[in-house]
């Protein structure tokens, strides 16, 4: 068992539970995750920086270097391969975990098929209303602190490169990438199974306490 990606699931419960109401294509639950980790059957590969591209290359030969990928989740075996890195740990991981629960395309696992007002909204940008946390969010000019505001929070990021590759809005690279708010210090931290993993100041001031502290703030109430 992987303690790092069982703290990370556990952790998120509340954003991961919440990324499954909205996305009733997909047939795993919050439970089947952690049962498979706790199982081993989910597992992670750490792959050392220095030989991340040759495994990469290895895995995906009709790539260019700078197309290959920066980790990802293997159906076949249920492996999460990611750089053994901070970055891997705190940014590649939290991504790859919920590919357990689906792809980015429609027509594979999970995903259904972008239907005609989505397909609309995309090629306007984001522009169209829509209820949904994964619709599109448009990108402000940015001349005003609110267009920064807005830019910086609320605007789907990645979008010309989800489009590209032909993603579905509700399961892109911007829905992935932010699905768990809490992917911190604790996560990243090399040394996680030899101590305590902390977990960072939801506030942002850089505080760090440890995970048994009496403390339980709701992650969706600091996004």
């Amino acid at each position: 068992m992987d303690p790092r990606l069982l703290y990370l699931a556990r952790q998120n419960k509340k954003d991961i539970e919440k990324f499954l109401r909205w996305r009733p294509s997909i047939d795993k639950s919050y439970d089947d995750l952690i049962a498979d980790i706790q199982s081993g059957n989910l597992s992670v590969n750490y792959v050392p920086e220095d030989e991340w591209e040759a495994h990469a290359s290895n895995t995906y030969p009709d790539r260019a270097p700078e197309d290959l990928p920066g980790g990802w989740y293997s159906r076949r075996d249920d492996t999460i391969n990611v750089p053994d890195s901070e970055w891997g740990r705190e940014e590649s991981l939290p991504h790859e975990l919920m590919h357990y629960f689906g792809s980015h395309t429609p027509g594979q696992y999970s995903v259904p098929e972008i239907n005609k007002y989505q397909q609309l909204d995309m090629d306007l940008k984001g522009w169209l209303p829509s209820l949904h946390p994964g619709g599109r969010r448009p990108t402000l000019p940015g001349k005003t602190k609110l267009g920064q505001w807005w830019n910086e929070k609320l605007a789907t990021k990645d979008s010309e490169y989800s489009n590209k590759k032909g993603y579905h809005p509700w399961l892109d690279e911007h829905a992935f990438d932010t699905a768990l708010s809490e992917r911190g210090q604790g996560i990243a931290n090399s040394d996680f199974a030899s101590g305590e993993p902390l977990r960072r100041d939801p506030f942002g001031y850089g505080t760090t306490v440890p995970i048994s502290t009496d403390v339980d703030i709701d992650p969706l109430l600091v996004r």
